[in-house]
Protein backbone atom coordinates (compact mmCIF):
# COMPACT_ATOMS: atom_id res chain seq x y z
CA UNK A 1 0.00 0.00 0.00
CA UNK A 2 1.55 3.53 -1.57
CA UNK A 3 0.22 6.90 0.78
CA UNK A 4 1.04 9.95 0.43
CA UNK A 5 0.44 13.19 1.39
CA UNK A 6 -0.55 15.82 -1.07
CA UNK A 7 0.88 18.30 0.30
CA UNK A 8 4.17 16.75 0.90
CA UNK A 9 7.24 18.90 0.79
CA UNK A 10 9.87 16.58 2.30
CA UNK A 11 9.25 13.82 -0.74
CA UNK A 12 7.86 14.81 -3.55
CA UNK A 13 4.31 13.23 -4.23
CA UNK A 14 5.83 12.38 -7.77
CA UNK A 15 8.24 9.63 -6.37
CA UNK A 16 4.76 7.64 -4.74
CA UNK A 17 3.14 8.03 -8.21
CA UNK A 18 5.95 6.86 -10.39
CA UNK A 19 6.17 3.68 -8.01
CA UNK A 20 2.36 3.68 -8.61
CA UNK A 21 2.79 3.68 -12.55
CA UNK A 22 5.78 1.17 -11.96
CA UNK A 23 4.27 -1.39 -9.94
CA UNK A 24 1.15 -1.09 -12.50
CA UNK A 25 3.38 -1.86 -15.72
CA UNK A 26 4.54 -4.93 -13.51
CA UNK A 27 1.14 -6.43 -12.95
CA UNK A 28 1.62 -5.94 -9.28
CA UNK A 29 -1.01 -6.04 -6.39
CA UNK A 30 -0.77 -2.87 -4.39
CA UNK A 31 -3.01 0.26 -3.45
CA UNK A 32 -1.95 4.08 -4.35
CA UNK A 33 -3.37 6.36 -2.00
CA UNK A 34 -2.91 10.25 -1.87
CA UNK A 35 -4.22 12.10 1.48
CA UNK A 36 -4.84 15.74 2.11
CA UNK A 37 -1.80 15.72 4.63
CA UNK A 38 1.79 16.84 4.47
CA UNK A 39 4.51 14.34 5.40
CA UNK A 40 3.26 11.83 8.17
CA UNK A 41 -0.27 12.01 9.33
CA UNK A 42 -2.02 14.70 11.11
CA UNK A 43 -5.42 13.62 11.05
CA UNK A 44 -6.13 10.51 13.19
CA UNK A 45 -9.15 9.61 10.56
CA UNK A 46 -6.77 9.38 8.12
CA UNK A 47 -4.50 7.53 9.69
CA UNK A 48 -6.87 5.19 10.70
CA UNK A 49 -8.33 4.81 7.42
CA UNK A 50 -4.83 3.88 6.03
CA UNK A 51 -3.97 1.69 8.26
CA UNK A 52 -7.96 -0.34 8.02
CA UNK A 53 -6.64 -0.20 3.95
CA UNK A 54 -3.40 -1.96 5.03
CA UNK A 55 -5.16 -4.88 7.34
CA UNK A 56 -7.57 -5.63 4.37
CA UNK A 57 -5.06 -5.28 0.94
CA UNK A 58 -3.26 -8.01 3.65
CA UNK A 59 -5.60 -10.02 4.32
CA UNK A 60 -6.57 -9.93 0.24
CA UNK A 61 -3.04 -11.01 -0.64
CA UNK A 62 -1.69 -13.46 1.91
CA UNK A 63 -5.41 -15.07 1.26
CA UNK A 64 -4.39 -15.40 -2.45
CA UNK A 65 -0.64 -16.13 -1.85
CA UNK A 66 -2.37 -19.05 0.77
CA UNK A 67 -4.79 -20.38 -1.89
CA UNK A 68 -1.66 -20.40 -4.12
CA UNK A 69 0.52 -22.50 -2.16
CA UNK A 70 -2.11 -24.98 -1.49
CA UNK A 71 -2.75 -25.57 -5.21
CA UNK A 72 0.43 -26.67 -5.64
CA UNK A 73 0.67 -29.20 -2.97
CA UNK A 74 2.42 -26.70 -0.52
CA UNK A 75 0.33 -26.30 3.05
CA UNK A 76 0.63 -23.75 5.39
CA UNK A 77 -0.84 -23.28 8.92
CA UNK A 78 -1.24 -20.25 10.92
CA UNK A 79 1.78 -19.01 13.10
CA UNK A 80 4.11 -21.26 11.17
CA UNK A 81 6.04 -21.07 7.92
CA UNK A 82 4.92 -22.69 4.79
CA UNK A 83 5.56 -26.06 3.87
CA UNK A 84 6.37 -28.44 0.63
CA UNK A 85 4.58 -31.86 0.33
CA UNK A 86 8.58 -32.93 1.47
CA UNK A 87 8.28 -31.27 4.36
CA UNK A 88 10.74 -28.58 3.22
CA UNK A 89 10.17 -24.84 4.27
CA UNK A 90 9.56 -21.78 2.38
Amino acid sequence: VIAHGGRDENVPPAQSKNLHTALNRANKAHEFLIYDEGHGFENPEDAIDFLRRVEAFLQRTLLRSDERLKAVGWSTHAGTRAQSPHGREL
